[in-house]
């Protein structure tokens, strides 16, 4: 199932079969990473929100991964229980960026978040240092709620990001 396709490159639902691929874009583009079972344990259970993108070539040069929880809504105690997408991981091979790939791949998970899992909202962390993917986010609607001390290994900071998707 294609998602979304240009010339250069397509979206589709991951596969089993782009877990080597998914986990070399990891260890290259992102400090944080994960054993294989973690992604296959993802894709199982949250399976429409689990994509890569693709070159004409067969290549896969980017990836996004989420889940879906329950959780009190990020936008107001009385709204009570909500349906929160969580975006896990984004990451893009360096020499692909630029050519809207990460903004397509939020774009459509945020749609089969809302349509597949009936999410009213998502959210996100995201290293403070990381202005190219706060700006990406603040772009497609994502608002910064808080900010978490040492979230990540090495110690830094993450901003909580979230947006209503319904």
């Amino acid at each position: 199932m294609t998602l979304r396709e240009t010339v250069e490159w397509q979206v589709r639902l991951f596969e089993k079969k782009d877990l080597d691929d998914v986990v070399r874009i990891n260890m290259r583009c992102l400090p944080e990473h994960y054993p294989h079972f973690f992604y296959l344990n993802l894709h199982e259970r949250f399976p429409d929100v689990f994509l890569v993108a693709r070159t004409a070539e067969d290549e896969i040069v980017g990836y996004i991964m989420c889940r879906v929880e329950r959780g009190f809504s990020s936008f107001g105690f009385l709204r009570g229980l909500a349906r929160k997408g969580h975006i896990i991981s984004v990451a893009v091979l360096p020499e692909w960026r630029g050519r809207g790939l990460g903004s397509s791949l939020v774009r459509q998970v945020l749609e089969l978040m809302r349509n597949s899992y009936g999410c009213s909202e998502c959210f996100l962390e995201v290293r403070v240092s990381s202005e190219s993917a706060i700006r990406l986010y603040k772009e497609l609607g994502f608002v910064r709620v808080r900010r978490n001390s040492s979230y990540y290994r090495d110690g830094e900071e993450a901003y909580v990001m979230t947006m209503k998707l319904k």
